[in-house]
């Protein structure tokens, strides 16, 4: 499933989110950004 634009952006501002909470470290921005795509898709509606 391709993401749109907009979809992408607000997963990377999660990712981002989720990684301040974690205190900056480095090393998990793949766990980040996956924990960041399941949030936000979640919130979407069911496509048709």
């Amino acid at each position: 499933m391709a993401l749109s634009e907009e979809l992408r952006e607000r997963i990377a501002h999660r990712a981002y989110e989720i990684h301040h909470r974690r205190g900056g470290q480095h090393g998990s921005d793949w766990e980040d950004w996956l924990q960041a795509e399941r949030e936000i898709l979640l919130q979407q509606p069911p496509r048709a």
